[in-house]
C-alpha cells in the first residue's frame, strides 16, 4: 500500500506555518481532513473544501449545491485518486476561519513492502543470481 508524504503550507502567517506528514493513498479524503486537524492543532469547527484543479471535493451532507456548483464527496475518494503524481496541490478552504487557506502538495511516494513480499523478491534475486553464475560458469567452460 503506497504511502503519500504531503507538505501543508498555512498561507497568511508570519512566520510561515508548515507541516509534514504521512497518508495512505488508501484514506479517504475525510480522513485527511481529520489528519490536517490533527496536525495543525484545529478542532475541526469549520466547514471545509479541498480544491484539486476544477474538482471540489467536500462533506456532501453539509455542501448546499444551489448555485455552488458540482461537488465530489469526500467519502467517495481516496487520497490515491486525487494525489495521482508528485507536485499535486490541493487547496484547502475552511470557512469563517482566520486561516482559511492551506496548500497541501504531494511531495513523495512510498510503496511499503510486507515481510512476504520482501522474502519472495530475495529469493528472485538469489536465483537470478544463481543463473547469472551457472551462466558465466558454462561460458567458461566452453
Amino acid at each position: 500500500m503506497p504511502t503519500l508524504t504531503f507538505y501543508l503550507k498555512l498561507i497568511g502567517t508570519n512566520p510561515l506555518v508548515t507541516r509534514t506528514f504521512k497518508v495512505s493513498s488508501e484514506s479517504s479524503m475525510y480522513v485527511l481532513n481529520h489528519i490536517i486537524q490533527v496536525v495543525m492543532g484545529w478542532k475541526n469547527f469549520h466547514l471545509y473544501q479541498f480544491e484539486v484543479g476544477a474538482m471540489v471535493i467536500a462533506d456532501k451532507r453539509l455542501w448546499e449545491e444551489d448555485g455552488m456548483g458540482p461537488v465530489t464527496d469526500v467519502k467517495d475518494v481516496s487520497v490515491g485518486e486525487v494525489f495521482t503524481k508528485v507536485g499535486t496541490t490541493a487547496v484547502y478552504e475552511l470557512a469563517k476561519s482566520k486561516y482559511p487557506i492551506i496548500k497541501c502538495t504531494m511531495l513523495f511516494l512510498t510503496f511499503y513492502l510486507t515481510i512476504i513480499e520482501l522474502a519472495l523478491i530475495q529469493n528472485i534475486l538469489l536465483e537470478l543470481s544463481l543463473i547469472k553464475f551457472l551462466f558465466q560458469l558454462k561460458m567458461n567452460f566452453f
